[in-house]
């Protein structure tokens, strides 16, 4: 099971109410790997983004214009890209679409499995095709 964003972690998603039912039900039949991808909830190194935080909470503090709130977004996305950049801890050249595909199928060779079912919602689901 692959969670969608990117940058939703899946064991969190996965682990929610919404989805439990669906998890008890799919393990009496067959096993559930649940995946965070590269940053994402429990995978290392995380990838924290407090400028993006501050912005999401500048925009839901008071209405603006679509655009507005918009460019709020998107400077804290750029502070967070040129910050993490700046300290050159992590290359971010491996956090993409091609990443996310040869860590599935890394997952999946690791495990011996020959085939294997993915469900992926939202971005994701493009990755599990």
């Amino acid at each position: 099971m692959l969670s969608g964003g990117p940058g939703e972690p899946g064991l969190l998603a996965f682990l929610s109410p919404t989805y439990v039912p669906v998890l008890q039900q799919l393990t009496l039949t067959r096993d559930v790997i649940l995946l965070d991808q590269r940053s994402t909830g429990a995978a290392t190194p995380p990838l924290a983004c407090p400028e993006v935080e501050e912005a999401l909470f500048d925009v839901l503090a008071e209405a603006a214009y679509p655009l507005e709130e918009r460019a709020i977004l998107d400077a804290g996305y750029r502070a967070c890209f040129e910050r993490l950049r700046s300290e050159g801890a992590v290359d971010l050249e491996q956090y993409d679409t091609t990443a996310t595909v040869a860590d599935i199928e890394a997952l999946r060779t690791a495990l011996r499995f020959k085939e294997w079912n993915l469900y992926g919602q939202s971005y994701v689901s493009t990755v599990a095709l």
